[in-house]
C-alpha cells in the first residue's frame, strides 16, 4: 500500500508516466547501441590480438550487462509508476555512469 505523500495527483502522475517513459525508452535505446556495438565488435575481433579481443569482449559484455539492468530497473519503476502510482526513486531515476 503506498504512504499518501508518495502518490502524485492526477497532473503529477501523467506527467511522471511522460517522463518514466522516455527514461525507459532512452534506457532501452543505450541497452540496444551497446548490444550492437558488441555484436560488431565479435564480427570484427579475428583482427586483433588475442590479449586485446579478449579485453575487449570483457569490457563490451559488462557494459552491455550494466546498460541491461539499467533498463530492467527503470522498466520496473516504471511499471511500479503505472500500475500502483507509487514515484520512483532517486536511484531509479538516475542515469548510468559507466
Amino acid at each position: 500500500m503506498n504512504r499518501p505523500e508518495t502518490r502524485p495527483d492526477a497532473f503529477a502522475h501523467r506527467a511522471l508516466i511522460e517522463v518514466w517513459s522516455l527514461k525507459v525508452s532512452c534506457a532501452a535505446r543505450r541497452y540496444r547501441d551497446a548490444s550492437e556495438q558488441y555484436r560488431r565488435m565479435l564480427e570484427e575481433l579475428q583482427h586483433l590480438p588475442e590479449a586485446e579481443a579478449a579485453y575487449a569482449v570483457t569490457r563490451a559484455r559488462r557494459l552491455k550487462a550494466f546498460l541491461l539492468d539499467d533498463y530492467l530497473r527503470k522498466l520496473r519503476a516504471f511499471t511500479e509508476l503505472q500500475q500502483s502510482g507509487e514515484i520512483p526513486t532517486q536511484e531509479d531515476a538516475e542515469d548510468p555512469s559507466y
